[in-house]
């Protein structure tokens, strides 16, 4: 079927290209004062010159409008925190500010020495220097979140340090917090939320993380569920009815512990929080905008 459809595009490109030259050909042959209304009137009564030009805009147009339509597919919704290291209105290159592109004003500060590639569009942070980012304290739009949570990092784990965190944001430790995280040295990934000093249970996947490459993690708690996502795809489900409490939160991190754990060291691309489940669907569209550098 795919080869008879590349015969037929062939055959209606030389078909075109060899009305073309027969069409300039006779042009040509005319006087010049006939040679431009000659012109016009094959570009427009010409039906194969029409259909090939039509294409031709329609193509050029969607190569125009398809970047437009993924940065239209990132859910707003309940957005909470929109970091983004390759976006220049998120990070231009330097400064000690990562810019939250959701309207809540969480702007990641830059703590320790982390590095930043404009052709990765990606911070690297190490445990040397405790490379971190810190969003605002006490931020009330990382308060409530009755109607579930949801988590998606572009991340690149190095090698495995104990328990570093994607995100923690909490008071202490254990104080309110969530944490999503490598479970102890293993490449099992861990969505834990604490009630006050009270876990709500460990949401874990199985071999999620990829050592020493780069992936979108994402995690739902709608209240019901937990699922745990790699680039787009549903690793681990379990039921988790433990929602994080509506308390305002000091410490609020991304790539540190609030326990004395290893900071992150790797990759960061982006990180978004919602204040809500979303759904499979969304979870790639938050993941296509995520790595689509335009």
């Amino acid at each position: 079927m795919e080869g008879s459809k590349l015969l037929c595009y062939l055959f209606q490109v030389a078909q075109f290209i060899c009305r073309i030259v027969l069409s300039i050909a006779i042009v040509m042959e005319l006087p010049a004062s006939d040679k431009v209304q000659a012109l016009l009137r094959v570009l427009t009564k010409d039906r194969v010159i029409r259909i090939a030009i039509f294409s031709l805009v329609s193509t050029l147009f969607y190569s125009v409008s398809a970047p437009i339509a993924t940065w239209a597919a990132m859910p707003s919704s309940e957005l909470r925190v929109d970091l983004r290291a390759f976006q220049s209105s998120s990070y231009g290159g330097s400064g000690t500010t990562w810019n939250d592109l959701s309207p809540n004003g969480n702007n990641g500060t830059i703590n320790g020495s982390p590095t930043w590639s404009s052709t990765a569009g990606a911070f690297t942070t190490d445990s040397l220097t405790a490379s971190y980012f810190k969003l605002p304290d006490n931020s009330t739009s990382l308060k409530t979140f009755s109607s579930g949570i949801s988590i998606s990092v572009v991340a690149n784990f190095g090698d495995p340090d104990s328990w570093e965190r994607l995100i923690d944001l909490g008071s202490g430790s254990p104080y309110n917090n969530i944490v999503f995280a490598r479970n102890g040295t293993t490449d099992n990934l861990t969505l834990e939320i604490f009630q006050g000093g009270t876990s709500q249970g460990q949401c874990t996947a199985t071999n999620a993380i990829l050592n020493n490459k780069w992936a979108t993690y994402a995690v739902v708690a709608d209240g019901s569920n937990c699922t745990i996502y790699r680039d787009g795809a549903p690793l681990f489900t379990k039921p988790y009815t433990g929602l994080p409490s509506s308390v305002l939160r000091s410490n609020n991190y991304v790539g540190k512990s609030n326990w004395p754990d290893a900071a992150f060291a790797g990759g960061l691309r982006a990180v978004a929080i919602y204040g809500r489940g979303l759904s499979a669907t969304e979870i790639n569209d938050v993941r296509k905008v995520q790595e689509d550098p335009n």
